[in-house]
Parts: structure tokens; sequence; C-alpha cells
């Protein structure tokens, strides 16, 4: 196993992780991880579909939950 496969376990742990998530802060905090997590396993190991981080498509990020009123229900 090389040291690059320890950032691909950590990543996928961190994603099983926010399953058991009950709130969304903290939920999105462990998501975001999981991201640049995967980022530098894809970029040392060169799998090309994981370089792109699921938020940066979706256009979701943490401040918008943040901000009042925006706080989801």
């Amino acid at each position: 196993m090389l040291w690059v496969d320890l950032f691909g376990y950590a990543a996928s742990a961190t994603v099983l992780a926010t399953f058991c998530m009950s709130t969304m802060i903290p939920l999105r905090i462990l998501a975001l991880v999981s991201n640049v997590l995967f980022s530098v396993y894809g970029y040392f190991n060169h799998p090309y579909p994981v370089l792109i981080p699921p938020d940066l498509i979706s256009g979701e990020c943490l401040p918008a939950y943040t901000e009042a009123g925006n706080a989801p229900t």
C-alpha cells in the first residue's frame, strides 16, 4: 500500500462519517474535509475524475448556510 492510498481511505472514511451526522453544519464541514482529502488523493494518484470536488460543481458552500435567514430547516 502506498502512502497516497491512505488519503483515499481517509477520504472514504470521512464520507462514511457524514452519513452519521444529524446536523447540517458539521455534515458540510466533514464533507469539505473529505473533498480536500479526495483532491489530494486525486492529485498524487491521478484518477482524474476525483480532482473536481462535488461542492465546486454544485455551487454549494458553507457560508450560505450560516447567513441569517438562509439556515436549512
